[in-house]
């Protein structure tokens, strides 16, 4: 066998193993068999069990980009079906609960009212 031959082997190899561990996570991610019931609104999850299998098996490169789409897919989950929306507020930027509201709202009115006071002193 070509050492090109067996490269490109390796290289589908460990693109199959990640696409695997990856739908694996999309399904505890987004479906009820991740989830175990905890205390009231809060539920536990079985989301990191592929992250630390793909770190230990595929490399950190693999488990960092993992880890990227399980906050990625954690974000959509909380985003759009949050369990309680008493605390969603809490796990998602977006989320606005009457006077409370997400970092990146939060975030966006501060960058605002600096943008705001810069130009009055300015002029």
């Amino acid at each position: 066998m070509s050492t090109a031959n067996s490269q490109t082997r390796r290289k589908t190899l460990f693109l199959v193993q990640f696409s695997l561990l990856l739908a694996i996570e999309a399904i505890v991610c987004f479906t009820p068999l991740g989830s175990l019931p905890a205390l009231g609104p809060i539920v536990a999850t079985l989301s990191h069990i592929p992250v630390i299998l793909t770190a230990v098996l595929l490399g950190t490169a693999a488990g960092a980009a993992m880890g990227f789409m399980f906050g990625l897919f954690s974000f959509i989950v909380w985003t759009f079906t949050p369990p309680s929306p008493i605390i969603a507020f809490v796990f998602t930027p977006f989320y606005s609960l009457g006077e409370m509201n997400g970092n990146i709202c939060v975030g966006l009115q501060l960058m605002c009212y600096t943008k705001q006071a810069k130009a009055i002193r300015h002029s």
